[in-house]
């Protein structure tokens, strides 16, 4: 696939790996998302609180599986402080952090076989 870069370096159709959003709206939801540049891949990510441009002139990543490891670190932990109370509240971003936790544990579980 050929990525497509604004000036600013951000990816525009970058591949989505996962998203609790409907199609085309990342408010509120959880989402991750992938692109490579000269050999470099990052990812993108919104959650309730928070997003990331999907850019791979900020972080750099030598295979894409590393950059959606790293993505799923970082919004598991997320969602744990979102439903721990930690951070603001945001319309149904508990079952959107619930829903995002139970696609990490599917993905542990695959990979057991």
């Amino acid at each position: 696939m050929e990525y497509i870069f604004n000036k600013h370096g951000v990816c525009e159709n970058p591949t989505i790996i996962f998203t609790t959003s409907e199609e085309g709206k990342h408010y509120g939801g959880f989402s991750i998302e992938v692109a490579e540049l000269n050999g470099y891949w990052d990812y993108g990510y919104s959650f309730p609180n928070g997003c990331g441009p999907c850019s791979p002139k900020w972080k750099k990543f030598k295979s894409k599986e590393e950059a959606i490891e790293d993505s799923v670190e970082f919004l598991k932990k997320q969602a744990e402080r979102y439903l721990n109370g930690e951070t603001g509240l945001m319309p149904n971003g508990d079952k959107y952090a619930r829903k995002f936790l139970d696609w990490c544990d599917s993905r542990n579980q695959l990979s057991l076989f």
